[in-house]
């Protein structure tokens, strides 16, 4: 959200949509910020019948049973969709954001496929913030990414540049030599480095600009 003020893209004329956003408080921040806010999810499945249930179905019907501060109830939609193939017009948007949600569509392919949906859903010059998970020891992983496959399969495959590029910076040494392990330290804190097997990750987020339509 920090970013996206930065970079202006927010204002009473905007749209904004979230990819596997469930009911997240980003939602409610955009609706204050936008003229109107599309949250995207599929609303069933894991993501909806976990102890976290971050994907709701209630949110479809009632987002202000979740809302963490007031907001503008009319300015905020909800609407069951899958990422990977997004039901809107192309050019409707002005912001697309998805945090951590691209690494559960399926594998890197299906991370590439919202990708270009979520560039497709822009207006040209429109801007896209998308968090996901770095992995920094271990090598590749079948959803995660690598600093090489985050470039292939997150900013190629968008068709969107970035607005700055990946940062050298990495977690200190301290906090990747001692990493979160899951499941079993799910309830310890920070989660900067958490290992899962083998794989040692954090998280990045990029910001992306459609390029204008040149003629």
């Amino acid at each position: 959200m920090y970013g996206l003020e930065r970079l202006g893209s927010l204002g009473p004329e905007r749209l904004a949509l979230g990819v596997g956003a469930g009911h997240e408080r980003a939602l409610y921040y955009l609706a204050n910020r936008t003229y109107a806010t599309v949250a995207t999810d599929l609303y069933k499945g894991d993501f909806a019948s976990s102890p976290a249930a971050e994907a709701d179905s209630a949110f479809l019907h009632d987002p202000a049973k979740f809302a963490p501060f007031p907001y503008y109830r009319e300015r905020l939609l909800g609407l069951p969709a899958d990422g990977c193939h997004l039901p809107f017009v192309t050019g409707t948007f002005d912001v697309v954001y998805s945090l951590s949600s691209i690494e559960h569509f399926g594998g890197h392919e299906s991370a590439s496929e919202a990708m270009r949906e979520m560039c497709r859903a822009l207006r040209p010059g429109g801007l896209a913030c998308v968090a996901t998970e770095l992995v920094l020891d271990g090598g590749p992983h079948p959803a995660y990414f690598t600093e090489d496959d985050l470039m292939r399969y997150v900013v190629d495959a968008s068709g969107m540049d970035l607005v700055e590029p990946l940062s050298p910076l990495r977690p200190p040494a301290e906090m990747v030599a001692n990493p979160v392990k899951l499941p079993e330290e799910y309830s310890r804190t920070p989660h900067i480095v958490v290992q899962e097997g083998s794989w040692k990750f954090t998280s990045v987020c990029l910001f992306m600009r459609k390029p204008k339509l040149s003629w």
